[in-house]
């Protein structure tokens, strides 16, 4: 658990470096608070009973206005990067409890005006302060296996100018917390709420009216290979399972934004020897599959989706299809770094937090 925790924190970190070519004599923070009002989302029977009152939630921001001429800056409309700090009461606290998290975020323009400015924003970060499972203490509480998660929020909303350093934000988004299986039970907690606020910026940044040219990009091939590994439960309570994956894949970046691609999985997982009642031989064990996949582009960083299919298993375990989601960071020409969660579906399989090697044509 500690070397995820350590491999999210430092994503946190290298988000910052989308700031790092501010215009130095005109960098301009940004202080905002937002107030929060909604309600979980129980996304199966089992999880209905946790609904008992409605969410109210705030929470304090501190970021930078990206400026420059760097080509990601131009494409994205010059994002906000910075870092939150999130609390609320889910409406059941004596089994849900009172979360609170630090997060990183990127807030993209969608189109920039002069009194208003619609946006898109994703935050990722570490949870605590939620009441977990346990058999004797808090049995109804079967969302939260753990005391440290995942926070994910995705939001869209505008923001109101009121004067050249005041302005009023309105926000609607869906928050999920989980741990990605390593402790069970894992279901997830997953809200909607509407979020109201004011931010107040340091420097006052116009980019209206302003033209770039961006110049066209050739089709760029990407051919990559990863490891990664992580560790599980099958059921509450039981002792920890090792887990890995071996990635190999082919990308073509068909823009500035994006890239599609195909590639192979072969996976290891500990937990179906569980299902094999012969002697666990690593047959067992194995799977392998096939998939389609896309990145999000956003600097150095992308946002991986892929949906795969098996073809080849031999637990009683049995699946068809697979979905991964996850971010990868790029620290140099030819390696990256990359945490994803292996899911089937809605529910989470296991964390995959690795290095892997890539090269392009």
């Amino acid at each position: 658990m500690k070397k995820i925790i350590s491999i999210i924190f430092l994503i946190q970190i290298h988000i910052l470096s989308f700031a790092q070519e501010i215009i130095p004599n005109k960098r301009s923070y940004f202080f905002e608070s937002l107030f929060q009002y909604g309600s979980i989302l129980p996304h199966k029977i089992a999880l209905k009973h946790l609904h008992t009152g409605q969410l109210f939630g705030y929470e304090l921001k501190f970021g930078i206005q990206t400026t420059g001429n760097n080509l990601w800056k131009k494409n994205y409309n010059h994002p906000e990067v910075g870092f939150g700090f999130y609390g609320a009461n889910l409406g059941n606290p004596s089994v849900l409890g009172n979360p609170n998290a630090f997060y990183s975020f990127i807030r993209i323009p969608i189109k920039r005006g002069r009194k208003f400015i619609p946006f898109y924003q994703i935050a990722t970060g570490l949870t605590y302060n939620l009441k977990p499972y346990d058999p004797v203490v808090n049995p109804e509480n079967l969302a939260i296996g753990s005391e440290l998660n995942q926070y994910l929020n995705l939001s869209i909303g505008g923001r109101l100018k009121i004067n050249r350093k005041l302005c009023l934000i309105n926000e609607i988004g869906f928050t999920h917390f989980s741990n990605a299986a390593i402790k069970k039970p894992n279901k997830g907690i997953n809200s909607f709420s509407y979020k109201l606020g004011m931010n107040f910026n340091t420097v006052h940044q116009e980019f209206v009216g302003r033209k770039y040219e961006i110049p066209d990009l050739k089709p760029i091939y990407e051919f990559y290979i990863f490891y990664g590994a992580g560790f599980r439960q099958h059921n509450p309570g039981e002792e920890y399972y090792f887990t890995s994956t071996i990635s190999t894949g082919l990308l073509r970046q068909y823009g500035y934004k994006g890239k599609y691609g195909i590639g192979m999985d072969v996976f290891y997982d500990e937990t179906l020897y569980i299902f094999v009642d012969d002697e666990p031989l690593l047959k067992y064990a194995l799977k392998q599959g096939f998939f389609l996949s896309h990145e999000f582009i956003i600097s150095g960083f992308s946002i991986v989706t892929q949906l795969g299919i098996y073809t080849y298993q031999k637990s009683f375990a049995h699946h068809t299809f697979y979905n991964r989601i996850g971010l990868k960071y790029k620290f140099s020409k030819h390696f990256f770094t990359r945490i994803s969660i292996k899911s089937h579906f809605a529910k989470a399989d296991f964390i995959e937090a690795g290095l892997g090697y890539y090269f392009r044509k």
